[in-house]
């Protein structure tokens, strides 16, 4: 199952500065286009239980307790925190991935940059490399021949005791 991601993006340029999860809004749109194996992206509906806890400053300076107590409500597993900015037709999102289910540490941060359809495929590009880098396996103490067999590989799931492998793109095996 995908995680799911809380994105409070304040857009700089929009008479709503928090970007509201409706359908006149075109942010949500493009995330939720930008379809990720790993990631659900999710933004807050605004009601008035949110815009009275969370204002533009909350997300700009990353005010966790407030932010975490009032994204319980959505269930996610993480929260994505952006500000957006136009400049001379070119759009720049800087943003920051928190743990939404511990402490609301910073997991991974970046920017993107250009137009509105590509912010959006940028971040899932730098999440999803993320999740390829985390998720590194390395052999070590492996007499390698011609090719590894198959029962050596799986044991080094087993005795990792993982449960599920997180999908990736790409993959390889370091041997020492």
């Amino acid at each position: 199952m995908p995680e799911r991601i809380l994105c409070w993006l304040v857009d700089n340029t929009a008479k709503e500065q928090i970007v509201p999860d409706d359908k006149s809004t075109r942010w949500p749109q493009l995330f939720n286009y930008q379809g990720s194996v790993s990631y659900r992206f999710i933004f807050p509906i605004m009601d008035l239980d949110d815009a009275t806890q969370i204002q533009p400053a909350t997300i700009e300076n990353a005010f966790m307790s407030p932010l975490l107590l009032v994204s319980r409500r959505y269930d996610a597993d993480k929260l994505l925190l952006g500000q957006l900015h136009q400049q001379d037709g070119e759009w720049t999102l800087d943003w920051q991935l928190h743990d939404a289910r511990n402490d609301g540490a910073v997991i991974i941060r970046g920017q993107a940059r250009g137009m509105q359809n590509q912010l959006a495929s940028q971040v899932v590009a730098a999440l999803e490399a993320y999740i390829q880098e985390r998720n590194l396996v390395t052999v070590k103490n492996v007499t390698v021949k011609n090719t590894i067999p198959s029962r050596q590989i799986d044991a080094v799931f087993e005795l990792a005791r993982l449960e599920t492998v997180a999908p990736v793109q790409s993959s390889y095996f370091q041997f020492y």
